[in-house]
Formats: structure tokens, sequence, C-alpha cells
């Protein structure tokens, strides 16, 4: 506090009146007790600044309990009195200044605290949006608008302008066309961020950049408000912008880059950068996120054939719209620059609209980033005697305006041309007859044309290759199919339809007689602009091979310059083709035999063939072009090389009786037999060879056969029973026309498991049949195992041969089936018990096994053929063991009781 602003407190009366009458004593005295109220006051709690009146100094006295009783005044100097005020007040004003700076203290804390929650919140809030973001985009930035806008310049330069090397002009070998690109795109997060924009091969300049930043001085709605009608015109042509944004031109900063970067990235995997060839794109860096717009242009070279334009385009990004926009100068040679056909690749919508010096081209495109323009100015010449003026084609998607304007225009420049009569008007004629170009061009043809012969079947297959000079406009094409055969199928590319008319008288190249036959027209569509095109057509016709003559189809294309091609024959079926010189000599050498009055008839066909043949030449089959060598799934027996349409070949065909031969055969077979008592155990087993049977009949099973089970391939069915009392084991257990051909399988196997009873038990000698049962298929390889008593003897007799060990394959079971399980998403098959899908049920049902008892003894035979497989044995009973001499007379007895037991059943019923 400065001593200026400093205001006293009011001394006391009774200082004033007594200051001069005071003594030293009396001064000291008086100091010590100011003294000691001072240092008593904050004890007492008496305040250290006295009132105006003193009392507060004789309530310090009083309240003394030194001096019991404290005086109410107390005199001291001026100097101490301010002295001690101005003590009071600073240590009053520091203990304000503590508390306050510990508030603020405690406050600072609360918003650090509240600051760092916020961020951590913000924090969370980012990672949330940038992996919600991830999850469908992986990208730090986001295209949001694309747009191109293509100009080229064809203004024809006037009648005596001398044309420099440079100019590019319509006809100009170095014409441009330049590309105006508008990029805008979304940088999400302060990263650096990598945007590639375009690939630095093609010529690019005039690049501007833009970053939009919010509008100072304006809110939200002042900025609404305060919107002119200039800045919202712009809104239509310029990209959308927030209310409130401007665009503001920026440059290239350490923190914004446009370098040259390889594409696909380096880090990425080696088989995606085999795939992708690595290429340097222009590309922007930048760590700032933020909206940005990147403007620049993009000069492309136009391809120039006669009057034909092409533009080829490839765009860094798919687009689905694009303006074309060709200037011309509007004068009397304008005609020349208006668009007569259009065409695009790939096909989509477009509408041309023609203005004074602008022809404007609007195109809707499939998603694609490559683009190619073709298109032809509407031809003219003028008129004059035998001249008229040129017609414009039509426009792929234009409106009726465009073509109208453009014929008239057309009409208008012809005019003017045919009324000039100087010398500017005749160099006009001139040049533009010079100019002149058909609309549609002829075109050589190369036809592909391959034969199948069968019994009652010639089908044939057409590859006619359309070649024409340059790029054009194609409409339709024509084929002529003589004589009868039928049009099956027509294929082409860009094809709209196609069609069939019977034509009869009609006029063909190469032929001297009008001929009959079918007219095929094929029609493209509008937008179809092309140099090559190929059409394919299959026919079929019914033949007579037991004729010993055909004549294949021959196919002629009209309207072309010239037809050339290869001919290949194959066959189907048991037939001998043969070429044609040689069967005609045959031919004419027996009709001389047996009818001399036709011998001038023959030989006029045979002249008329012969001259026919002098344009087909004969070739090897390693000749003919790839695609029809491509297409041949059997030997080619004849191939030829024509020159003209006009071939007539006839071949020789010889017919063939085809013998039958086996559909099915058993591979392997496997008979085992196990003897117990009076009942016998049987099971056949074999594996099939099967192409076209469906059921195997096994004869000479004992009527009273119980059928324990029969397996084809591995699945339980049951057996069926023949007209004669065979039975029938189905074939077609468990395959699918999906796994085999035709739905048999190669390979079938069967199990057939039976049981016999009543039979005789063994004496002490007597005989066993022991053949296999009777199949009608043969038997490659035969193998029976049999299980006898060991009391007994025995001795075999038949067609097999005893082995120990088996020399032949042995059948196995065969087993198509297979399980269809589906799992569930990120299912791992390394885990066990991890499949949760229930286990598949049994489908096999019960397979039968034969005990192993008695004594084992094999046999084989090789090649059974119509149950040829004989087998018996004799036995005799073996008294070399007590233990066998009882079984076998325990079976002896058996066998008595039982015979006595069946003649007296038969004795009861006759006396009966």
């Amino acid at each position: 506090m400065g001593t200026s602003q400093r205001r006293h407190p009011p001394v006391p009366s009774s200082c004033k009146s007594s200051r001069k009458s005071m003594s030293w004593t009396s001064i000291f005295g008086i100091l010590a007790l100011v003294l000691l109220c001072c240092a008593v006051a904050p004890v007492a709690g008496v305040g250290a600044v006295p009132s105006g009146t003193g009392s507060a100094s004789a309530a310090a006295a009083a309240g003394s309990p030194i001096f019991g009783q404290v005086p109410e005044t107390v005199t001291l100097k001026l100097e101490d009195y301010q002295q001690l005020y101005h003590s009071a007040f600073v240590s009053r004003l520091e203990r304000e200044a503590r508390i306050k700076e510990e508030e603020m203290e405690a406050g600072y804390k609360v918003k650090v605290e509240r600051l760092a929650q916020e961020r951590t919140r913000l924090q969370k809030e980012h990672t949330s949006r940038s992996s919600s973001r991830a999850g469908v985009w992986d990208e730090n930035w986001l295209m949001l608008n694309y747009s191109t806008t293509v100009d080229c310049n064809l203004t024809r330069p006037a009648l005596g302008t001398q044309l420099s090397p440079n100019s590019a002009t319509l006809g100009g070998p170095v014409a441009m066309a330049t590309s105006t690109f508008d990029m805008v795109f979304h940088i999400f997060d302060d990263a650096w961020t990598a945007v590639p924009i375009i690939n630095t091969q093609d010529i690019v300049g005039e690049w501007s950049i833009q970053r939009q930043e919010a509008r100072p001085g304006l809110t939200f709605a002042a900025a609404a408000c305060n919107a002119t009608e200039e800045e919202e015109e712009e809104q239509h042509t310029e990209p959308q912008q927030s209310v409130g944004t401007i665009w503001k031109s920026i440059s290239f900063t350490p923190e914004l880059l446009l370098v040259s970067k390889s594409w696909p990235n380096e880090k990425e995997s080696r088989k995606e950068t085999e795939k992708q060839q690595v290429q340097l794109y222009h590309t922007l860096l930048t760590n700032q996120s933020g909206t940005y717009r990147l403007q620049f242009k993009v000069h492309s070279h136009v391809q120039h054939n006669r009057n034909l334009h092409t533009l080829p385009l490839n765009f860094p990004y798919a687009i689905s719209e694009l303006g074309l926009h060709l200037y011309h100068d509007g004068g009397g040679s304008s005609a020349n620059a208006l668009v007569g056909e259009f065409s695009m690749e790939p096909a989509g919508y477009s509408e041309v609209v023609e203005k004074e010096n602008c022809t404007i081209v609007k195109m809707r495109l499939p998603t694609t980033t490559a683009l190619t323009l073709k298109w032809r100015p509407h031809a003219t010449s003028p008129r004059g005697p035998g001249r008229s003026t040129g017609k414009s084609g039509s426009v792929s998607g234009a409106g009726g305006s465009g073509s109208t304007a453009a014929n008239a225009n057309a009409d208008a420049n012809a005019n003017a041309n045919a009324a000039g009569g100087g010398g500017g008007g005749q160099k006009e004629a001139e040049l533009a007859e010079e100019e002149e170009v058909p609309e549609v061009q002829l075109a050589t043809v190369r036809h592909e044309v391959l034969h199948s012969i069968s019994e009652n079947m010639l089908e044939s297959w057409n590859r006619f290759n359309f070649a024409y000079d340059a790029e054009q406009p194609v409409r339709s094409v024509e084929l002529f199919v003589l004589g009868s055969p039928r049009v099956t199928g027509v294929v082409a590319h860009g094809m709209q339809t196609w069609q069939l008319s019977q034509q009869k008288n009609v006029t063909l190249p190469d032929y001297s007689e009008r001929q009959n036959g079918t007219l095929v027209q094929v029609f493209f569509k509008a937008s179809v602009m092309t140099k090559d095109i190929v059409v394919i057509v299959t026919t079929e016709s019914s033949v007579d091979a037991s004729t010993g003559s055909i004549e294949l189809p021959v196919i002629v294309a009209r309207n072309v310059i010239r037809q050339t091609g290869h001919i290949a024959v194959v066959k189907a079926a048991n037939i001998e083709v043969l070429e044609p010189d040689a069967p005609q000599q045959q031919r004419q050498q027996q009709q001389q035999q047996q009818q001399q009055q036709q011998q001038g008839r023959e030989k006029q066909q045979l002249e008329a063939e012969k001259q026919a043949s002098r344009a087909v030449l004969k070739c090897a089959a390693s000749e003919l072009p790839l695609s029809m060598r491509s297409r041949l799934d059997r030997p080619v027996v004849l191939a030829y090389r024509y020159l003209t349409a006009n071939y007539g070949l006839r071949c020789s065909v010889f017919m063939h009786d085809e013998l039958p031969t086996l559909n099915s055969l058993v591979d392997a077979a496997l008979y085992q037999v196990v003897l117990l008592e009076s009942q016998r155990m049987h099971k056949l087993t074999m594996v099939i060879q099967n192409s076209q049977q469906q059921y195997l009949a096994v004869h000479d099973l004992p009527q009273d056969a119980k059928l324990w089970s029969l397996r084809v391939n591995s699945l339980s069915t049951s057996p069926a029973k023949g007209r004669n009392g065979e039975l029938l084991v189905p074939l077609l257990i468990g395959t699918s026309g999906g796994d085999h051909d035709g739905g048999n399988a190669a390979l079938a196997s069967i199990e057939l498991a039976w049981m016999t009873s009543n039979h005789a038990p063994l004496g002490l000698n007597g005989s066993l049949a022991l053949a296999p049962p009777r199949l009608e298929l043969p038997i490659t390889a035969l193998s029976v195992e049999l299980r006898l008593p060991e009391a007994y003897a025995f001795n075999f007799t038949g067609s097999m041969r005893e082995v120990s060990i088996f020399s032949q394959k042995q059948p196995r079971a065969v087993n198509y089936q297979t399980d269809r399980h589906m799992v569930e998403e990120g299912h791992k098959f390394g885990v066990h018990n991890s499949y949760s899908s229930s286990p598949p049920e049994d489908k096999a049902g019960i397979r039968v096994s034969l005990p192993k008892q008695g004594k084992r003894y094999r046999f084989e035979q090789v090649l059974v053929v119509s149950g040829n497989a004989a087998l018996n044995g004799d036995y005799s009973f073996v008294e070399n063991n007590n233990n066998n001499t009882e079984a076998a007379h325990a079976g002896l007895i058996r066998g008595i009781a039982s015979s006595a037991s069946t003649a007296w059943s038969w004795a009861s019923k006759l006396f009966q």
C-alpha cells in the first residue's frame, strides 16, 4: 500500500494532553506495557487494533491474567501505532492469500482430473471409431467424389492453310485429348497416409490442391443466410461442401507431399506382387486429417485411322459416368466433326448433344477403370451429277435430335460446297471426294468347319472370322447355308439377335448356278465397333451312311471380299470315311459295268466334282488352326483347306457291322463253405467290372437256402427273384450319375451269405458236391475255401486246382459313399473333438463272418465261363484218434436215427 493513500486512525485526546508532562520513566513503562499487551492479546482474544476511544486497550488490560486489570487506554507514538497496524494488516492479507491459493490449487487439481478424464474418453471414442471403421474400411482415407471430363479439339483448319507437323487436327497423327480429373477425398486421422493418384506413365500436369476449411467470421446459420446466388450456382458445379466451409488453396509442404511410389506396396505378400505388376504412381502423402480436393489434367493421344477416331482411357479409380466434349469451329467444315457413329467398350448408354461449336457426349457406364471410345464423323460429299449427300449412322444411346441436327448440318454443308463455283469450292469438293470412305467396308472371311459323321447324323461346327480393314460399326452379317441342313445355334460377341429364312434361286459368288438354302442373318448391337467379328454356327443334317457317299454341307458368307478356310472330318461310329477321289473312281467303274447307258451322265457328274475339288487341298491334321484342334476329342480322319467357297466336298462312307462285347465281367470271386454236421454256411464275395448291366443272376442255389445278408458296394440291400427261380442281385446300389459315367460304377462288390440245412450227416465214407453257384458272367479268377471236419480224409476231383496259398488277387469290398458335413465358420480342424456334428449312422447293416472250424482246403481256377467250375470230394473216416472215432460213431448213430425217422414218416403217410 502506498504512503500517499495511507489513512491513519484518530489519536486519542488523552495522549495529546499528557504528551509534554510525560517523563522518560513513564515512557519506558508504557512501552513495556504495550509490548506486554501485544504478547498477551492473541492469547486473550483481544484485537491488536485499538478503537478510537481506547476501549480495546482497556479490554486487553482487564483480560490479562498477569496484571489482573488492564487499563482501557494506552498512550503510544503515532509511528509505533502505524507500525503495529501495518503488521496486523499484512498478516491478515497473508492469511487470506494462503486460503485463496489453497482453493485455487484444489480447483486446478479438479480441472486437471476432469481434463484427463475427458482426454481418456476422447481417446476411447477415437479408438472405437477407428476400430469400427477398420472393420469395413482398412484405409485411413476415403474417396468422396470423383469425376472426369474429356475435352478434344477436332477443329479442322481452313482450306489453303498450311499444316504444321505438330498440329493436332482431326486427321493429324498427334491429336490429343485432355482429361480433367477432380478428386475429393477425406483423411480421418492425423497419421501419415498415402493416397495413390495416377500412373506416372501418363502425361499429367496442372496440379491444384485445396483444403476444406471453416469460413471465417460466420456461423452455420449466418453462412446459410448470406449465401449469394453465385455461390449457390457454384454448389451445383463444384463438389458438395458443408455450409459455412470454403475451399482454400494450399501448397505442398513437408507435411503435404506429392511423390512417386510403387503400388502394390512392397510390404504386401509376394503372391499379390506376382499377380499384379508393380508400377509407379503419383502419390499424395500427408499427416494432417481433413477433406482435400485435388485437380489435375491428363493428356492422351487420339488414334486416327481414316475417318475412325479411337481414344483409349485408363482411370486410377472406377467410374460410372463420363462426359466427352468434342470442340469444332462451327464453320463450313464443322459437319465433318459431328459424330455420326459412336461406340464404347465396355458397352453403356450414351447421349449425343450437338451445339454450335461443340458436340457433347454424355455416357453412363458399368463401373470400370478402362474405357475405349470410338467415333466416326458424318461422311460428306459435294452434290453434283452422279453424287449424293452422305448419310450419318446411328449413335449408341443418342436421342433423335442429335442425329437430325447432324444430318441437317451435313446437307447444308454439302449444298454450300456444290453451289460454290470458285476455286475454293472446287478444292473443298476435291478434298471431300478424296476423304470420302464407304460407311461399311467389305471383309475377308476365314472359315473353320469341323464335321462329325455318325450312322444317321452329320453334325457341323462352323467358325467364321470377319476381318475388316479398319474398326467400324457392324450392323449385321449374312451367311447362306446351301441345301437342307438344319441350323441349331448361332453365337457371336455383341450379337443382339439372329434370324433364319428360306431362300430360293440365290446368286452366290464362285457359283455359276443359282442355289437354294437357308439365309442366316446375325444382327449386332448398335454400340459394336470393331475390326474383327467371330460368328459360330452349328448345323445338323440326317444322312444315310449305307449309301456309301455323304456330301458335306457348305456355308457361304455373303457380301465379303474373299472366303477361305479349313475342313476337318471326324467319325463317331463304326464307319470308315475315305477320300472323295478313290470312291468316285470305284463308283464310276461299277456304274460302267452295270449301267452302260448312264455313262455320259456319270462322267459329267465326276467332272463337276473334280472341278469343284480343285479348290480343295489336302493337309495334315497338325496344319489345322489351333481353334479347331482345341475342340477335337477324336482323331481327324480327313483334313483339307479350301481357297474358294465353291468347294463341294463329298466323302465316301462304308458301314461296318457292330459286334457285341461284354458289358460286365467278374474280376475276382471267393467262395467259402463251412460244413457243420447237417448244416452248411456259404459266402460268395465278388468284384465285378460293370458298365450297363443292372442285375446279376445267381443260379443253382438250393430251394431251402436261407439268405442271411446281401451287401452291394458295402451297402445292405435285398435281392430279387427271377422268372426261372434264379437269384437277382442289383448292381447299381450306392452309385450315382455324378460319380460315374452313366450312373454305373466301374467296379461293384457283392457279398452274399446263405445257409443250407437238412443235409445228411457224414458217414464212414461218401462224396460231396462242393462246386460254387453258377453265374452268367465269366469269372477271371475263382478261389474256393472249404472248412471240413478233421476226422475225415478227403480226395478232391474236378476242374479246380488245390493250393496252399492263393496266388490270384482276392476280392475286396467297394464303397462309394462319402459323408457331407457342415462346420461353423472359423472351425479348427486340428483340434481334437472340435467337430460338432453327430457321428455318421451305420448304413452298412450286418456283415456275416464264417466261423473258423475244421480243416481248411483251398482251390483256384482261372477263367470260369458258363459255370464250368466243378469240385467234388470223396471222404472216408480216419480211425487214428479215439476222439475222432467217438465223433464218427456219434455221427453214424445220428445218421441212422435220421434215416429211420424219415422212413417212419414216409411209412405212416403211406398207411394213412
